[in-house]
């Protein structure tokens, strides 16, 4: 956390925060054609197809499938 946070006032909201609670409520509908980009600073993980935030847990089970069907395919 940022030093600066610690001097805020308590009356002072954080927009991180505000994005991210306001974000989280719609999540990607993309499925097995998502193109992801994570953000490893705030751990996020969003589709650049529709901009929309993606569970990373899901993300990291796409990418999975996408694997296994890519090494499956291969072999024949």
């Amino acid at each position: 956390m940022c030093d600066s946070y610690k001097k805020l006032p308590e009356n002072v909201i954080k927009f991180d925060a505000i994005i991210k609670s306001k974000n989280d409520k719609v999540e990607c509908q993309c499925g097995d054609k998502a193109k992801y980009r994570i953000n490893e600073r705030y751990k996020l993980v969003t589709c650049e197809i529709c901009g929309k935030n993606v569970d990373p847990f899901t993300a990291l089970l796409v990418i999975v499938k996408r694997l296994k069907n890519f090494y499956h395919n291969s072999r024949n």
